[in-house]
């Protein structure tokens, strides 16, 4: 080969190295525009009703699965953030007949910056025992019991919910719930109109729809519409399936009417009314999406 083609060969195999390197660098600078550089930090609030619908065997433990992928999901987040970076915030509240001023939580800004004196662990070695201890001590508002009378979810919106958002954070509310807001008929009789739902009244209309404004939740008084507050709603257990075909549809429409009427967003109703017979798969997927969802894997 004369001295000339070897010039030309070198030249273009290194124009080729070139080619490849700026390519390889160029990807992974590509995607990172796609992810947020500072993601705003989210507080988790998982709601459960301890009312009635504890009596059905198998719903303890569909309640501990759920609590698991939450803090699963969680868990993803902040490794997606970065642990040293993560100031995300869980917390379980349960809600019996009255509303509960128990708050488990886990902190992890507060992991990350703890108080003087404290022992610091790094927060990616502290952060699995501190989620296995939330779901444990959690499951232990469970062990107390269920009331036979129903929570009053409405009155923990109106009254207690407020309290726990945290201003310049996303607020993910998960509410663990059977979808039905109802009490014994000598409670229900005592109550404000439209602060308990009347599922049976449109079962029996010929047009559920039509008939629905009259009976949907009446708001709180208490308006969330600049809190940046988001909501799914778990473990609905419609009753009368099959026989009433459209029960599932009616407590979608309550629950996301009702998001609606205090100002907290929501995802279509198929995906933000879910349930008890979802696929525990699809929970998981649709709990990873919703608290981590927006960062790359």
């Amino acid at each position: 080969m004369n001295p000339l083609a070897m010039t030309r060969r070198a030249l273009g195999l290194y124009v080729a190295f070139v080619m490849v390197l700026v390519t390889g660098c160029s990807g992974p600078s590509s995607d990172a525009t796609t992810t947020p550089a500072d993601p705003q930090p989210l507080n988790v609030i998982i709601v459960s009703d301890l009312s009635d619908r504890l009596a059905h065997p198998q719903q303890r433990e569909r309640d501990r699965m759920v609590l698991r992928a939450c803090t699963q999901a969680f868990q993803e987040r902040c490794r997606r953030v970065g642990y040293p970076l993560c100031k995300d915030v869980i917390r379980f509240q349960s809600v019996r007949t009255t509303p509960s001023a128990t708050d488990i939580q886990v902190d992890v800004g507060a992991l990350n910056a703890p108080s003087p004196g404290q022992d610091h662990s790094p927060v990616v070695t502290a952060i699995g025992p501190s989620l296995d201890r939330f779901v444990v001590t959690a499951m232990k508002e469970y062990d107390a019991g269920f009331t036979p009378e129903g929570a009053d979810l409405w009155l923990y919106f109106k009254d207690q919910f407020g309290v726990l958002l945290k201003p310049g954070y996303r607020n993910k509310v998960i509410l663990l719930t059977d979808g039905y807001l109802n009490f014994d008929p000598a409670t229900q009789a005592t109550r404000p109109a439209r602060t308990y739902m009347q599922v049976g009244r449109l079962r029996v209309v010929p047009d559920w729809r039509t008939e629905f404004p009259k009976v949907a939740l009446a708001a709180t008084g208490t308006s969330f519409h600049d809190r940046d507050v988001e909501m799914v709603v778990l473990e609905v257990a419609p009753k009368l399936q099959p026989r009433s075909i459209h029960e599932t549809e009616i407590l979608q429409r309550y629950w996301t009417s009702f998001c609606d009427s205090i100002g907290v967003q929501h995802q279509p109703a198929e995906r933000s009314v879910l349930t008890n017979t979802t696929p525990e798969s699809e929970v998981r997927r649709l709990l990873t999406d919703y608290l981590a969802g927006e960062l790359k894997p």
